[in-house]
């Protein structure tokens, strides 16, 4: 019973088998006839379909690896689409080459581990349960990496690229998302939306946003580099105007300018006050000077390569938003412009900017030649400190009788505070003397911050008394002769040449003044001083202008050039009322013309009577027109009026020319400085209300001795520099005619009549004074008064 009962239990399980078997060959069956594929891979085990009377190849003993990790992403793809397509095996490259690629890496069942189906001439083997064992002890283990594809880098790089593109259109969108936003807060109106736009707020927000802010620094980085671009351009554009500049030769020089009468004596060497040095060597002079210049003038001296372009761009900021101008010149900056630049220094327009460039220029080149202490010994050397000192030595000398090396730190500090304005902050100018202390003690005060002394010894140099210890200006001119003349000649050659050119010195400059004539004068003007007291007066100048040349032969400035306050200011090159002198020039010069209607001589008849509704019109204080002895003559003749310098016929004389036409012929004739300033009126008749210098009014009086024709003054003959070059002189020419011979002849011949003036003056117009002894001399006289008409403010001879 048992037998039986297992062998009917084992039939039943063989049956079981064969059913099962029967039952998956009709599903494969099914599955091929459906799909139409020669391969396939089931979920758990590979499978192959062989032809019959194949011999079945060993699988290998590895796990079975899903098709997908052998191919890239791209791959994939293309198979996948490929099946899609039912596309046959091998009816691509790709299908075909990922159909090896599988074959190479599927399993391969053995024989004694498979169970074979006929059906169809196909045969369909399946993996026993040995091999299902053994596949399952082998998945334990780790699989074999598959071999890496030669696409799998580059589609890595194709994925990140493909993920930035992606992100960059997520911000793009997400931007204008919020752009939209913004404008869908705004009025649809354009005209609204644009003044929305402009709101404050919004600007504000907008300014300081990210983007806002990114913007400003796009622009500000823009800007910087076309600064840049542009400052490099100007550097190369003016660099090529330098080349004739010897760099390597610079120094500063010192010589003596020379200045001789016309017959060659000596009239002054212009050398300073006795040792007269502009160079000295660095170790002559103090270290205090040193010091106090560096810390006013340039605290980055021993930093900067020549040109401080942070302190260039705080000057231009303080200048553009109006807290004041400030320099931003470096020491060797200052240097150049003073040896190279000095006529255009005062140029500080748009126009002067190719001078700075070409000093920045010059500057760094300098730097590299020469070292810190050269530079700065000529800069001392060089710099100007008031007047006609040039260079720390000279200002030394000057101001206080000593060398530049004993210089105390109160003495240095005040002569280091000069150079930023040598013209208001020297010494002598007292009026500034206050500005000039107050620059000393901040020079005292950067020095304590820099370093260089002590807070107690700045206080002991504050309380120094040092304006106290200046030497007299005077002191400069020891053994110069006529020196309001020499003055006046170096003046004119300073404004010709320019004041740096004649600093450099060298030159050899021979004027046209007679020594000897000048001595005459001089005796002459020593002689009137004495006599002063008898009028009143505290001043007598004398000029001689040669009448055939015009040249100046001799000049006298003041009674004393010695004397405080005004000794050495020239009376004869100063405005000042000439009074009745201006008669002959103003009034009858122009009337003796010839004219269409009536004409004018010495015989004409000009009635002397009172005008004073005439003369006074307008005027509401006291005015009288009145002669000089209070009376009034009548009918008179030019020649008798002019003679006794009547008033009221010189005003009627002006009203008859034109006071336009008047004045026309006195600055022809010379009188160049007369009513530039102002019309003036009927007064001007008389020389009230208008001045001219005493030196162009002699020139004046010489054009009617030259009968009628005009030359200019000439003080300089010739000028030599100090290589012996020629650089000017003078030639005489004939002049130009102003005046008709006849006309200027009358007036002259009026002026020499001593009878004719005998009406007034008496015996007196026929003293000495009036008359010069064998000399045909033609005179005139001019008084002006104060407010006071008994009191002589100036008289004229």
């Amino acid at each position: 019973m048992t037998d039986s009962k297992s062998n009917l239990k084992s039939a039943n399980i063989k049956n079981n088998a064969k059913q099962t078997a029967a039952n998956k060959t009709n599903s494969m069956h099914e599955f091929l006839s459906n799909k139409n594929s020669s391969r396939f891979v089931t979920n758990k085990q590979p499978v192959k379909l062989v032809s019959p009377g194949e011999k079945l190849r060993q699988p290998m003993k590895r796990e079975a690896t899903p098709m997908k990790q052998y191919l890239t992403t791209r791959e994939e793809k293309i198979f996948t689409n490929n099946r899609e397509k039912k596309l046959p095996i091998g009816g691509i490259s790709n299908l075909k080459n990922e159909t090896k690629l599988r074959e190479e890496n599927t399993p391969k069942p053995t024989e004694n581990a498979t169970i074979k189906v006929q059906s169809n001439n196909v045969n369909l083997v399946t993996e026993s349960k040995e091999m299902n064992k053994t596949s399952a002890k082998n998945s334990k283990d780790k699989p074999r990496a598959p071999k890496k594809s030669p696409f799998m880098k580059s589609d890595r790089k194709m994925n990140v690229y493909s993920s930035l593109v992606y992100k960059n259109k997520m911000k793009q969108e997400a931007k204008a998302r919020r752009e939209a936003e913004e404008l869908a807060k705004l009025p649809k109106e354009p005209v609204k939306r644009f003044f929305a736009k402009l709101a404050p707020k919004r600007v504000i927000r907008n300014l300081f946003s990210k983007k806002g802010l990114f913007m400003i620094l796009k622009f500000g980085a823009a800007m910087f580099l076309l600064a840049i671009i542009a400052v490099g351009g100007l550097f190369l554009y003016f660099k090529k105007d330098l080349d004739e500049i010897r760099l390597d030769q610079m120094k500063v020089t010192g010589t003596v300018n020379t200045y001789l009468d016309r017959n060659g004596q000596t009239l002054w060497e212009d050398k300073g006050d006795g040792d007269y040095r502009l160079v000295v060597d660095g170790d002559n002079i103090s270290t205090y000077m040193r010091q106090a210049t560096v810390a006013i003038e340039d605290r980055d001296f021993y930093n900067h390569p020549g040109v401080n372009f942070s302190a260039l761009i705080r000057a231009a900021l303080s200048t553009v938003t109006g807290r004041g101008v400030q320099g931003g010149s470096t020491l060797t900056q200052q240097l150049i412009k003073q040896v190279y630049f000095a006529d255009e220094a005062g140029n500080r327009t748009v126009s002067g900017l190719p001078r700075k460039i070409k000093e920045m220029i010059l500057a760094l080149e300098v730097e590299k030649m020469y070292s810190k202490e050269q530079i700065i010994t000529m800069y001392l050397n060089e710099s100007p400190y008031g007047g006609r000192r040039n260079g720390v030595e000279s200002a030394a000398q000057a101001y206080f009788k000593k060398s530049a090396k004993d210089l105390t730190l109160g003495e240095s500090a005040l002569l280091a505070s000069i150079p930023n304005n040598p013209t208001l902050l020297s010494p002598y100018n007292t009026a500034y003397n206050k500005s000039l202390i107050e620059r000393q003690h901040k020079t005292l005060d950067v020095m304590v911050k820099m370093g260089y002394i002590t807070e107690e010894q700045a206080k002991a140099a504050k309380e120094e008394k040092v304006l106290e210890s200046i030497q007299p200006e005077s002191s400069r001119y020891t053994d110069i002769k006529a020196p309001h003349f020499v003055l006046e000649v170096k003046r004119q050659l300073e404004e010709k040449y320019g004041v740096k050119t004649m600093r450099a010195g060298g030159f050899t400059i021979k004027t046209s003044l007679d020594l000897k004539a000048q001595e005459y004068a001089e005796k002459a003007v020593a002689n009137g001083s004495a006599l002063m007291y008898q009028n009143g007066s505290d001043n007598i100048s004398l000029s001689s202008v040669d009448v055939e040349t015009g040249q100046v032969i001799a000049m006298v400035g003041s009674a004393d050039w010695n004397k405080p306050v005004y000794g050495e200011v020239n009376a004869s090159t100063s405005l000042l009322e000439p009074g009745s002198s201006i008669k002959p020039i103003l009034d009858y010069a122009p009337l003796f013309k010839q004219r269409e209607g009536a004409n004018y001589g010495a015989g004409s008849i000009l009635k002397d009577e009172n005008i004073d509704n005439f003369y006074c019109a307008g005027f509401t204080g006291n005015c009288k027109l009145r002669n000089y002895t209070g009376a009034f003559y009548g009918n008179i003749s030019i020649r008798r009026a002019l003679a006794n310098s009547l008033n009221i016929p010189a005003v009627k004389a002006l009203y008859i020319n034109g006071i336009e036409d008047s004045i026309k012929t006195a600055h022809d004739l010379g009188d160049l400085s007369y009513c530039t300033d102002t019309s003036g009126g009927l007064s001007i008749a008389i020389g009230s209300g208008c001045t001219v210098k005493p030196i162009e009014h002699a020139n004046a009086y010489a054009s009617l001795a030259r009968g009628g024709v005009y030359k200019p003054l000439s003080y300089i003959l010739e000028v030599k520099n100090g290589s012996g070059d020629v650089l000017e002189k003078w030639e005489d020419t004939s002049g130009n005619r102003v005046l008709d011979s006849q006309a200027a002849y009358m007036v002259s011949d009026i002026l020499s009549d001593t009878s004719a003036r005998s009406m007034v003056f008496g015996s007196l117009g026929a003293s000495f004074g009036f008359v010069v002894p064998g000399v045909w001399t033609a005179t005139k006289t001019g008084t002006t008064t104060t407010n006071v008409s008994t009191v002589t403010k100036d008289s004229l001879i």
